[in-house]
């Protein structure tokens, strides 16, 4: 095993490419947007890459950063998921008790508040009734899905999304001269095939269990099967992992490409402006409910802890792989 201060970049690249694009350098080098002959610098040691590039050589050959420049990937910590619980918990608290009446808020955390149930609700209540964020309603999440390059989702329903995705006749819908799909998307599955095709990268991280793996494998070949898409290429862009730890409250995080944006969608940013934060990151709270359309924005203060403790979980948690 190499020394971690022995960088081996140059001869690590060398074998990723010979393996994944033998005599197609040249795709390789527009994906990462250098010329072939900075490729072939790096390959030789006689040059070395800025920050963004290497990142986007990973990213292009989905490998860490460790293993891109020292061949060897280090041993893990132990996952830390305290911050993420802590964090989530609080924004959907927050969150939740401007959207319902005292009463109902008192029903659904009474039994584990008991006998301090109506005391914390009301507390609660009066600290955030003048500071608490808004909500998006679905069509809103699917418009800000549909702008996004990166989405991380944390979540124990993945029912939605399965259940979305129907095999069924599109003449309804049909454009006239347009030819009949056989597989039709329904709405947030349209989004996830639309930004797949796109290569826009979905990062789920889901509990542990058969049932979590087949409900996964139906998702991507459904979406495969929608888009006209290989699951190969699927699974570049389509990526789930499992955690140990219940994950709840669910969330999703979106990374916003800027490159994406359409007067509608930047009147929609302008709208939640305030939840959005410097490095483009808006996050969500999933509904507790599945006849709910209201989606809680987390403060933009917690969402870079979010996506930080999300990424620590996917570094160290296993990757689903599909026969």
């Amino acid at each position: 095993m190499a020394r971690r201060d022995d960088i081996r970049f140059g001869q690590v690249l060398r074998q990723l490419l010979n393996d994944r694009f033998r005599n197609r350098r040249k795709d390789f080098a527009k994906a990462i947007h250098v010329s072939e002959s900075a490729l072939s610098q790096y390959v030789r040691g006689k040059a070395t890459p800025s920050l963004a590039v290497l990142t986007a050589i990973a990213r292009e050959l989905d490998v860490t950063l460790d293993y891109l420049v020292f061949g060897t990937e280090p041993d893990p910590p132990a996952p830390n998921y305290g911050n993420l619980v802590t964090h989530v918990e609080e924004a959907i608290t927050r969150a939740q008790a401007k959207s319902v009446t005292l009463r109902d808020f008192v029903g659904r955390v009474g039994a584990t508040l008991a006998d301090e149930i109506e005391t914390t609700a009301k507390r609660v209540l009066a600290e955030t009734e003048t500071s608490l964020g808004a909500g998006l309603a679905a069509a809103q999440v699917r418009e800000l899905e549909g702008i996004s390059k990166q989405i991380r989702i944390a979540t124990v329903d993945l029912d939605l999304d399965v259940d979305n995705l129907l095999l069924q006749d599109d003449s309804a819908t049909r454009q006239p001269g347009e030819a009949q799909n056989e597989v039709v998307s329904a709405p947030f599955n349209s989004v996830i095939v639309h930004n797949v095709k796109q290569r826009s990268e979905y990062l789920y991280v889901v509990p542990e269990g058969q049932e979590w793996r087949r409900k996964a494998s139906r998702l991507r070949e459904d979406v495969a099967a929608a888009g006209g898409l290989t699951t190969a290429f699927t699974d570049r862009y389509l990526k789930f992992y499992t955690s140990r730890r219940a994950l709840t409250p669910s969330y999703v995080v979106y990374e916003v490409d800027p490159g994406r944006l359409k007067p509608k969608s930047e009147r929609l940013l302008d709208q939640i402006a305030d939840y959005v934060d410097e490095y483009h990151f808006v996050a969500l709270v999933e509904p507790s409910s599945k006849a709910s359309q209201y989606y809680p924005l987390i403060d933009a203060k917690h969402v870079q802890r979010i996506v930080t403790d999300h990424d620590q979980i996917v570094a160290h948690s296993p990757r689903l792989v599909f026969n």
